[in-house]
């Protein structure tokens, strides 16, 4: 049986170094059970509360202060039915033009921020029944 030596050339090279390029730009981190790193969750929540939360609420409930002055409701993303049917390119699209009362948003945050606070919405928790109560208005 014969073996085979791996002799690379200058391709081997290139590829090697374009290899270690992806790594460098987009180097891997830790991730959560829905695929989402906990940073960018953290950086979701930080913005969701500066940009979101005076119409959306802290909480997601669609409680903010700032709701009350709208024309339509102010979705409550705790709810389960709210998520129903709904694809990450949907209310990424949504949350990119607006929607409603609900202006732009991709002329303030780039797209990365914006799948940020969309994974950040998505995490927020679904309260048990009991605990629900309606948005104030």
């Amino acid at each position: 049986m014969k073996t085979r030596i791996f002799r690379g050339g200058r391709g081997t090279v290139a590829l090697f170094g374009w290899i270690c390029a992806v790594g460098v730009l987009f180097p891997v981190s830790s991730a959560n059970a829905h695929g989402v790193s906990t940073g960018g969750l953290e950086t979701g929540k930080k913005i969701y509360r500066m940009n979101c939360a005076i119409c959306h609420g802290t909480g997601g409930r669609g409680d903010g202060v700032g709701s009350r002055r709208l024309k339509s409701p102010t979705p409550d993303f705790t709810r389960p039915g709210f998520w129903k049917g709904k694809s990450d390119a949907y209310l990424f699209h949504l949350i990119s033009n607006g929607i409603g009362d609900m202006p732009a948003w991709s002329d303030r945050l780039t797209p990365g921020q914006i799948t940020d606070v969309l994974h950040y919405i998505r995490s927020l928790p679904d309260p048990a029944p009991e605990n629900r109560q309606p948005p104030s208005r």
